[in-house]
């Protein structure tokens, strides 16, 4: 067999496979294939040194850019970075999803979205969100996530006090009795809300998300003591999905420091990129800048990668399209260097974190084409 690419030598590490060992790989039509024997290629890359993994899985990011003053456009800024799948993070509602999913057609990333309960979702910085249970076009829901339910994901809520203001445990539950509803799940932003995070935990179902776990506004996931509250232990126990996506300002080291010291990890990993934060000093490069600070704050290597392919890949339920490096998978790929170099991360509070390494995207390949490598590969 005359393969289109085998990346040799490489360091692969698969969660979902439990592959932690040098090992080729070979991909052959878009996808990855088996050895057959005979060793021929269109292409060989040499990863000698370097880390193989599924192509990355950023499960929260705003890619409406046509659409959104938040949005950046997905290609340009995903592929090159390692990441092939993303998630839409509720940037728009069920007004004017449907031009999301237009605009998607010609993108290569892979993606689904997250519909916000506000009907035109994120589409302005000019003022927040209007949420209006009372006001809600129930029909309009049920036919999006009939017509449209492989492309969605969930609803989105921002349940900070400049959105929701007094009413915020009224608009949970009504968005829960939404979700529940279209038998899907709930995504609920937390930074800066003065609501106990014990009633928005006690609320949350299996296969919720609790976004921003490690955000620092207000109310957190530490009690007074400065330990995870029970009630954040207790909902991950039950399948309450803790969503560490980092943006501008939902991100505080001093917690998650603390949360994963005391072993309270995050079942996900992202960036929460958009155009107020990409390139910046929060975000950097996006999800592979993200994962670094994770290293700097003690967490394994291969920990971070779970929470940046198997996990996110579950989660979306795209198992059979992303997330893993299985025989007969698509062939997502990210190639990358953890290079050895002083690096300063700052916090949404400004709050300084020293690290000694720093993950660099090498090469991306997305279903079986070498879509990006940097000129030292």
């Amino acid at each position: 067999m005359k393969y289109d690419i085998c990346i040799k030598n490489g360091h692969v590490i698969d969660t979902a496979n439990n592959v932690d060992e040098i090992k080729d790989i070979y991909v052959k039509n878009g996808r990855i294939v088996e050895f057959q024997g005979e060793f021929e290629a269109v292409r060989t890359i040499d990863a000698s040194g370097l880390y193989v993994v599924p192509g990355l899985i950023d499960s929260h990011v705003h890619v409406f850019n046509k659409g959104c003053d938040l949005g950046i456009p997905a290609d340009i800024v995903m592929l090159p970075y390692g990441v092939t799948t993303v998630g839409e993070g509720g940037s728009c509602g069920v007004s004017n999803y449907r031009s999301f999913i237009e605009m998607m057609r010609g993108s290569r990333v892979r993606h689904k979205m997250l519909i916000n309960v506000s009907p035109e979702g994120l589409i302005t910085f000019q003022h927040p969100e209007i949420i209006c249970p009372e006001k809600w076009d129930f029909d309009s829901f049920y036919k999006a996530f009939d017509l449209d339910k492989n492309e969605i994901m969930g609803l989105k809520l921002r349940l900070s006090d400049e959105v929701v203001g007094s009413k915020g445990i009224e608009i949970l539950k009504a968005s829960l009795n939404l979700a529940q509803k279209l038998n899907t799940r709930l995504v609920v932003h937390v930074t800066a809300t003065t609501i106990p995070q014990e009633e928005v935990l006690n609320l949350l179902r299996k296969d919720d998300i609790y976004c921003h776990v490690y955000q620092g506004f207000d109310e957190t996931i530490l009690d007074k003591d400065g330990r995870v509250k029970k009630a954040a232990y207790e909902a991950q126990k039950r399948g309450v999905i803790m969503d560490a996506a980092s943006g501008k300002n939902n991100f505080s080291f001093e917690v998650a420091k603390k949360a994963i010291e005391e072993g309270f990890y995050p079942d996900v990993i992202c960036s929460d990129v958009s155009s107020m934060n990409y390139l910046a000093e929060y975000v950097g490069t996006g999800l592979p800048y993200i994962m670094s600070k994770f290293l700097a704050l003690g967490m394994d290597f291969k920990e971070i990668i779970k929470r940046v392919t198997e996990n996110p890949a579950k989660v979306m339920k795209m198992e059979n399209e992303a997330g893993s490096l299985s025989v007969g998978s698509i062939a997502d790929i990210a190639i990358i260097d953890i290079k050895d170099t002083d690096v300063n991360f700052i916090d949404a509070h400004r709050n300084p974190l020293k690290g000694n390494k720093l993950i660099v995207p090498v090469a991306t390949i997305q279903c079986g084409d070498l879509i990006y490598k940097s000129m030292c590969l």
